[in-house]
């Protein structure tokens, strides 16, 4: 049968769960191929419902699939259903307790969910099955950096660029962790070598240009930090972090114009922020109260 008529009548069945008649039935096994395919259709074009009911009805076929109940746990946690994203990776481990990117996948489902140390479990048993594996220490890592252990995150991360050197946007996501290690732990200079390092490895990533621009501005280096932010927000203008630091830097210059345009762009694109709510407030007030006098 052509690839096109199987998309008909397997969508057709999907749709109103009739059988499909006897002159053209497949394998079970080749339906479920054929629905993964339209699975990942539909998550390309964010079509979350139909990839979710496709997902059940392959496992409505066979429930001991583990492949399956890893993807619907992706999927559930793409569209932050993180309660059913757990209980699909669980299943899957009930299936195959030996599989390293499942257990990852619910060590940070459980991180989310803040079950902390179910989720330092799942990262521990993926170690155990690869060690050498950068993954599960970068995301060990960042559990402790939830949980401000910035010693044992520091010591995952280390372990993390071993395992990562020859991918040069892992190395960035190491260097910009580290990063954020070191900026709670107030030592901003290793911070801002480890963000300059993140921005050189992966130069198209507009966060790792705003935590350059905030170090730069919390060292005092305006123009530098006036660039970091200029540059997160050319990589994507609806970045409003790097807006509110834009603000920031113009306020410290007294340049309340423009910290004021800033502020109200950021605010625009995300407006329950109260912090943002409040920059804008302040300013208001400056510039009035100059107005007055």
């Amino acid at each position: 049968m052509e690839n096109n008529q199987k998309y008909f009548f397997l969508t057709r069945l999907l749709d109103d769960e009739r059988k499909m008649t006897d002159d053209c039935q497949i394998e079970v096994s080749e339906y479920i191929n054929v629905v993964l395919e339209l699975v990942k259709a539909k998550r390309k074009l964010k079509e979350w419902d139909e990839s979710l009911q496709y997902i059940d009805k392959i496992l409505d076929l066979d429930n001991k699939n583990a492949e399956v109940w890893n993807l619907k746990g992706i999927v559930c946690s793409e569209i932050k259903r993180e309660e059913v994203a757990e209980e699909a990776f669980q299943k899957a481990l009930e299936i195959t307790n030996d599989n390293y990117s499942t257990l990852v996948n619910l060590g940070i489902v459980q991180r989310r969910l803040k079950k902390w140390e179910e989720s330092e479990r799942s990262f521990n048993k993926a170690i155990a099955l690869d060690s050498e594996n950068y993954i599960a220490w970068n995301e060990k890592g960042m559990l402790f950096c939830e949980q401000k252990r910035w010693d044992s995150a520091l010591g995952c991360f280390a372990l993390a660029e071993k395992g990562s050197r020859s991918n040069k946007t892992i190395n960035a996501i190491q260097w910009s962790a580290l990063g954020y290690v070191l900026k709670w732990k107030n030592k901003l200079n290793d911070s801002l070598v480890c963000y300059k390092q993140a921005v050189e490895k992966d130069p198209q990533k507009p966060q790792y240009y705003n935590s350059l621009g905030e170090i730069e501005l919390r060292l005092h280096k305006f123009d530098e930090s006036k660039s970091s932010f200029k540059k997160a927000i050319q990589l994507d203008p609806n970045y409003a972090p790097a807006w509110n630091g834009l603000g920031n830097i113009y306020e410290n210059l007294n340049d309340l114009d423009h910290a004021l345009k800033s502020y109200e762009e950021s605010l625009r694109l995300d407006p329950e922020n109260e912090m943002y709510k409040e920059d804008v407030l302040i300013v208001k007030e400056h510039l009035n109260a100059g107005k007055r006098s």
